[in-house]
Order: C-alpha cells, then sequence, then structure tokens
C-alpha cells in the first residue's frame, strides 16, 4: 500500500471526486491508485483525543460536516441508521465538524437532534489534508485504510450509501 505523500495530497479532491463518480456509477477500474487515508488526531468537544488510530482495521465512514449546513442535517439520520443496521459488523461512524464559528458545540447539536454520531470539532485541518471544501462530504475508508470513495449526497436514502458500505463490509 502507498501512503499519501504531501505532493499527492493536492491531487486527493480531483481523484476522489472521480474515483466516486465512478464508484456511484458501478464502473470502477482496476488500475487506479489506491489512496490511503492520512494519520490524523483532532479533539472532540469535551477535549479529549481521537485519531485515525482509533479506527484501525474497522471500516470507516467519515463525515465532514457543520452545524449550520441543511444537506449534512439531512443526511444524518442516514448516517445514523447505517452506524445502528452495521455497527455489529464492526463499521464506525465519525462526523468531522470544521468551518464553524467560535463556540460552536457540534456534539451538543447532534445530540438535540436525536443523533449518537460520534464527531470531532475544528476539523478544518484533516479537511485541509483530504482537500474537502464543503459540506457534507463523505469519505468510506475501508479497514485497511484505503479509501474506496467519497459523496456530496444529501439523501439519506440514497442507496449507493448502503452499497458502500457493504463493499467496505466485504474487504473485513
Amino acid at each position: 500500500m502507498k501512503l499519501l505523500s504531501m505532493s499527492s495530497l493536492g491531487r486527493l479532491s480531483r481523484y476522489l471526486l472521480i474515483l466516486s463518480s465512478l464508484f456511484f456509477a458501478d464502473t470502477a477500474t482496476a488500475n487506479e491508485q489506491k489512496l490511503i487515508m492520512p494519520q490524523w488526531q483532532l479533539n472532540k468537544q469535551d477535549g479529549s483525543e481521537i485519531g485515525s488510530a482509533d479506527f484501525q482495521n474497522n471500516p470507516l465512514i467519515v463525515h465532514f460536516w457543520a452545524t449550520w449546513c441543511p444537506y449534512c442535517k439531512k443526511l444524518q439520520p442516514g448516517l445514523q441508521r447505517l452506524k445502528d443496521q452495521y455497527k455489529s459488523e464492526g463499521l464506525e461512524v465519525i462526523g468531522v465538524s470544521f468551518r464553524e464559528d467560535p463556540g460552536t458545540q457540534p456534539q451538543t447539536v447532534l445530540q438535540n437532534r436525536g443523533l449518537d454520531l460520534l464527531t470531532a470539532v475544528d476539523g478544518e485541518s484533516l479537511a485541509s489534508m483530504l482537500s474537502i471544501s464543503g459540506t457534507p462530504s463523505t469519505l468510506f475508508v475501508y479497514p485497511s485504510g484505503e479509501i474506496l470513495g467519497i459523496t456530496r449526497t444529501s439523501d439519506p436514502k440514497d442507496p449507493s450509501l448502503d452499497k458502500a458500505v457493504k463493499i467496505l463490509l466485504g474487504a473485513k
């Protein structure tokens, strides 16, 4: 496997969009370069740390979002459904809140919405590493750390979400 170098980070966003369009259109190519999720460390709302090491060897959904984003709010119940449905098979789901106003409490916002999705806060550094600038952006990561793809959907019932999770779980 190839680790993501600093020079390839700038191309990551374009690659992920191409890969996603191929994946979500049912036409993937076998010769694509594998991209590995970079190592990262962020804080949760309570100040405790959370990082990539906490999710090693598990299929992972990484959801980049913001409390002010109506499309994120629409999508999140679908991510909660996936988490609940596939938790016993090892699926992990983490939100990464970024582009927030000072003092925003993203974990509290999720709890007030009736969701128990874990979220990291101040995720600008990770979003920047992955060339993610918009919300919602949702990555699907194999247990090996390889990035399967990304979607910008806000439809909680989008069948490609379930499809991506099933592919991740099949690789476990």
